[in-house]
């Protein structure tokens, strides 16, 4: 039964791709063109989801964020918040301008990223943000809900 529905597929394919389905599939420029995506050719290697590399942690009392901005400006950076992301948003400016790039794998220019909150602010609530040698720390006051007693029926 099995063997029938993968030639009954293979047909479907067939007709589709005029008997060239499996030679698009493992064409080796295809596949360099998908691997391009997914890495840049220049010798940089960047990542936009993973720049700049952040952690969230949760006390008590509040949400502590630490974002690594190596080789950035505390006037290059720019800092939003939502309901539920902190938003950081700035530039780069490379090193050495006057030399050829061989390998980096350092970021350059505009980045932006949004960083998921485990929760959401309270709007009242004091945001404060430091940023020294390199280092962006975010602090969120966390919701303190009073305890609510909910009656059983």
């Amino acid at each position: 039964m099995q063997n029938d529905n993968i030639k009954r597929w293979l047909e479907l394919a067939k007709q589709f791709q005029q008997g060239q389905f499996w030679d698009s599939v493992f064409d080796s420029d295809y596949t360099e063109q998908m691997m391009k995506q997914f890495s840049a050719t220049d010798g940089t290697a960047k990542s936009a989801s993973s720049f700049p590399r952040a952690d969230v942690l949760l006390g008590m009392r509040e949400m502590l964020i630490r974002v690594d901005l190596p080789g950035v400006r505390k006037e290059d950076v720019e800092l939003s918040v939502s309901d539920n992301a902190v938003v950081v948003k700035g530039i780069v400016h490379p090193f050495a301008q006057n030399m050829k790039i061989v390998q980096t794998e350092r970021h350059t220019g505009e980045f932006e990223r949004a960083i998921s909150l485990p929760e959401s602010i309270a709007p009242q609530g004091k945001i404060t943000a430091r940023f020294e040698n390199g280092l962006l720390e975010i602090r969120i006051p966390r919701v303190q809900r009073p305890r609510e007693e909910i009656k059983i029926d």
